[in-house]
């Protein structure tokens, strides 16, 4: 049985060897491709989860990959999420909860922080989606309070998403959802056109038939949330008078550090785990589970540390961490139940070992001037290649790709092949992407140097 097939197999927690960071992601591709459901990777931080991504995408760019960031503000700040992290978030959530059980294969990448942070209820984001159409009807005033509802902030110029605009019968929006807002050119009731355009030029760029809009906040503000949060504030919280972000709340103003009481907008929370199911195959990567840990040791630490500034005189005001995180025991239990395969770089006599290795580290020749390093690579490149293996050179960046290219051209590579992909690479000689790794990995067909 191959690797592969043996990682698709799990139903609880195993710890998994030979899977140095890059490697892991792509064994747990083909095994979420083997089981025929979604998978999670989670990464240590957001810097291993934006490089995550562009290997998923690069190892399968047909597979759907959604990116669940975690709030990028610390525990109990007083400012809340930046527009681009809230728009993020509600959009790969909206698109979870619109995911049928027997849909297509999907990786959602995510970090330890919001792993163990408690999200809307499913239920609720799935209502909160709209999806309007060339020809369809609404009215502008209810397409309006959609957006004031769903987070949306009104401004002259649509550039960010999350923002919409009104001219008349034309509405502006950039919904979280897309890479470029979308105008709908309304006739009365109807939807004559929908196009998307470029924020900066305001010229259209393709006519759509369909744009499915979410929401760009996890807190809504409808009557219903508004009256269940005056009911649970008062329970949780006390009396709200002298409570100026309360008067905001009632009043529709979203005031920063709101975020704090998402709890009490909703009749409960759910999890990422309730979103993905119990079939969803989960990857830690390396230092995942400590990076979960200490985020709610950071939680508990930063609770106290704002109830302890309230004083005996002041009401903090803010609610405690098992209302907005899971609590240990609780994802410890979760972990515990489902299918986690925990990474490690190193190797094991026991266990499931994917046979992979960290790359060559380069470090001892460049510690040595008289050495070219560029040199010794391509030496390195062209034994791999005549020992049958598939190798790739990974650049930052377009630029520095193209840098390294002649690089490696005046030191005997001269064909050198720029790839977007794993599938042309393993077609290439020697290749050549944009694919942001520190280090690189070996395994007996592969070898990446980062």
């Amino acid at each position: 049985m191959s690797q592969a097939s043996l990682l698709s197999t799990l139903s609880s927690p195993a710890a998994v060897f030979g899977a140095p960071f890059g490697l892991d992601v792509l064994r747990l591709i083909e095994a979420l491709e083997a089981r025929g459901s979604a998978a999670i990777y989670v990464a240590r931080d957001d810097k291993q989860a934006a490089t995550a991504l562009k290997l998923a995408q690069f190892y399968r760019p047909a597979l759907e990959i959604i990116r669940l960031p975690g709030w990028d503000v610390l525990p109990y700040d007083r400012v809340s999420p930046s527009p681009a992290v809230a728009a993020a978030r509600c959009a790969a959530l909206a698109t979870l909860a619109q995911r049928a059980a027997n849909a297509e294969p999907c990786l959602v990448v995510t970090t330890a922080s919001s792993l163990v942070q408690r999200v809307p209820p499913m239920e609720t984001m799935r209502a909160s989606s709209l999806s309007v159409y060339k020809g369809g009807r609404i009215e502008q005033d209810a397409l309006t309070s959609y957006l004031s509802i769903n987070g949306y902030i009104r401004v002259a110029s649509v550039s960010e998403k999350g923002e919409y605009s009104i001219r008349g019968g034309k509405v502006d929006i950039f919904p979280p959802t897309g890479d470029e807002p979308v105008r709908l050119d309304l006739f009365g009731d109807e939807i004559e056109t929908i196009k998307a355009f470029d924020p900066e030029t305001q010229l259209s760029t393709r006519t759509l038939q369909r744009v499915a809009l979410a929401p760009v906040s996890e807190i809504l503000f409808n009557d219903q949330t508004l009256a269940l949060f005056r009911e649970r504030y008062l329970a949780e919280l006390g009396s709200p008078v002298g409570d100026p972000m309360y008067e905001a709340a009632r009043a529709e103003i979203r005031r920063g550090g709101i975020e704090g009481w998402l709890p009490l907008f909703h009749t409960h929370l759910d999890t990422l785990f309730d979103y993905l199911g119990a079939s969803a195959l989960i990857g830690m990567g390396a230092l995942a589970a400590e990076a979960a840990s200490e985020r709610l040791a950071q939680a508990r630490d930063y609770h106290a540390a704002r109830l302890e500034a309230a004083g005996e005189d002041r009401q903090a005001r803010v609610l405690a961490p098992e209302h907005l995180y899971l609590a240990e025991h609780e994802l410890s239990a979760v972990l515990q139940s489902r299918g986690v395969a925990r990474f490690h770089a190193g190797t094991s006599d026991g266990g499931l070992d994917l046979g992979g290795r960290q790359g060559r580290d380069f470090a001892p020749e460049r510690a040595q001037p008289e050495i070219n390093i560029f040199e010794v690579a391509a030496q390195h490149a062209k034994a791999q290649h005549d020992a049958g293996k598939t190798v790739i050179f990974a650049a930052w960046t377009e630029g520095s790709a193209s840098r390294l290219e002649g690089v490696l051209e005046d030191h005997g590579l001269p064909d050198a092949t720029r790839i977007y992909s794993l599938d042309a690479a393993r077609n290439a000689e020697i290749a050549i992407c944009e694919l942001p790794l520190e280090n690189g990995f070996e395994t007996d067909d592969l070898i990446v140097i980062g």
